[in-house]
């Protein structure tokens, strides 16, 4: 029997290296595909000399609306200020008060350009609430259809110690669910991702820590309708625009497009296997 000679063990070997080096690119490219992101729309408080304005300086998302009402006296409105840990780099964010007058209310609405949230978009946005003084006050955001219904929320309650969501569903009425996660002053990233047939998943983060995962399948409930089309921020009763730590702030509003990971995924694949067939050539 032929005894290899060096000169095929080298060669071997640069075949393995190759093929090893080739299938850990392949890997890798596919899960870096699996993971990627398109920024669909953007907005923050840095893009602005004086808020509140109609018009939206960011991208992707429509003109800015507002809704402030006090039915019973009271204060309520918007204004461009500090937060103490959710600033763009003017040192600013955009702040809400409502305060004095039982539901005073501050509402920001933000059309989504594009229309309603399509599987696997996710709406981003920095929040941080301050010290609400009046039990009942509550502070939040509501995701809502293009006609102003509520289809997801997000909430704190004061005089309670939890954040909440509340799920739309087919029923007609909204599901409160506990996000288990207690008050806290710094500042907190929120993640909603829309799926297909009214599902829906939902994260909430302090700084790189995820402290909640919520979804349709671990709650059991599904909004009523893919119908995501705007974002309505508020304060009801939350603070007072002469005490700062009773404010609430939001910042960094963004919707970002994950693209199927088997998709993507298959088209590393393919343009990776277009090269090694150029290499061998």
């Amino acid at each position: 029997m032929n005894q290899p000679t060096l000169s095929s063990l080298a060669g071997l070997r640069r075949h393995l290296l190759k093929n090893f080096f080739l299938a850990s690119a392949i890997a890798g490219a596919a899960t870096l595909a699996a993971h990627a992101q398109i920024t669909v729309a953007s907005d923050n408080a840095g893009n602005y000399s004086a808020w509140p304005q109609t018009a939206n300086n960011g991208t992707g998302f429509g003109n800015w609306s507002f809704n402030n009402t006090t039915p019973n006296g009271g204060y309520s409105g918007q204004f461009l200020g500090a937060s103490s840990g959710i600033n763009s780099g003017n040192g600013n964010a955009f702040g809400f008060y409502a305060n004095s007058g039982t539901y005073a209310a501050a509402h920001a609405i933000a059309p989504f350009s594009a229309g309603s949230l399509s599987a696997n978009q996710t709406f981003s946005i920095q929040y941080q609430n301050g010290n609400i003084g009046d039990t009942g006050g509550q502070d939040g955001f509501n995701l809502q259809n293009s006609s102003g219904n509520n289809l997801f929320q997000f909430y704190f309650i004061g005089g309670l110690n939890d954040y909440y969501i509340n799920v739309w569903t087919s029923s007609g009425s909204g599901v409160q669910v506990d996000t288990g996660v207690g008050y806290s002053s710094g500042p907190i990233t929120l993640d909603y991702t829309q799926g297909s047939a009214g599902a829906w998943s939902f994260a909430l983060l302090e700084g790189a820590t995820t402290e909640a995962t919520l979804s349709s399948t671990s709650t059991g409930d599904f909004i009523w309708q893919n119908g995501v089309s705007q974002a309505d921020l508020y304060n009801q009763n939350g603070g007072n625009l002469g005490n700062q730590n009773a404010n609430s702030y939001f910042n960094n509003l963004q919707i970002t497009s994950a693209p199927e990971p088997t998709t993507l995924a298959l088209g590393a694949l393919s343009g990776l296997a277009l090269l090694a067939a150029r290499r061998r050539k």
